[in-house]
């Protein structure tokens, strides 16, 4: 649950009109996409209960994974690093340079506290292996 929460948190913060959890009923599928296109936002319950909680109190519930410190393109970086890209196949993805890249990777080993590259790949990977399984257990 805490995965989709993150993942929702972004999705707000990048303007998104509206985050479905992953276990919502069809008919609240439904009912969500009727009132983006009305132009309301939807945001599931669970999910506006922890946007309200972080806007009313400044500080994020489970702010225990470290991901959560990285920024959206630092995030967007760790989440390929942990699929399996190469630096190249990065930037090319993301249509920047290596050397961005590169920046971006020192960043995300600054803030999560790694020294090497391999032990960034090994984090990131088991990062991605985790969500994969916590995301499936909903």
């Amino acid at each position: 649950m805490y995965d989709e929460s993150l993942y929702a948190e972004r999705a707000v913060r990048a303007g998104s009109k509206g985050y479905i959890m992953k276990q919502e009923m069809t008919n609240t599928i439904i009912s969500a996409i009727r009132k983006v296109l009305d132009g309301k936002i939807y945001l599931s319950d669970n999910i506006s209960m922890n946007l309200l909680d972080i806007y009313m109190t400044g500080k994020k519930k489970k702010n225990t994974d470290i991901v959560n410190n990285l920024t959206d393109r630092e995030f967007e970086v760790f989440q390929l690093i942990g699929n399996g890209y190469k630096t190249s196949d990065i930037a090319r993805s993301l249509n920047l340079s290596v050397k961005t890249i590169e920046t971006y990777k020192l960043r995300i080993k600054e803030k999560i506290n790694i020294s090497s590259s391999p032990e960034l790949t090994k984090f990131a990977i088991e990062w991605v292996i985790k969500v994969a399984v916590s995301l499936n257990d909903i």
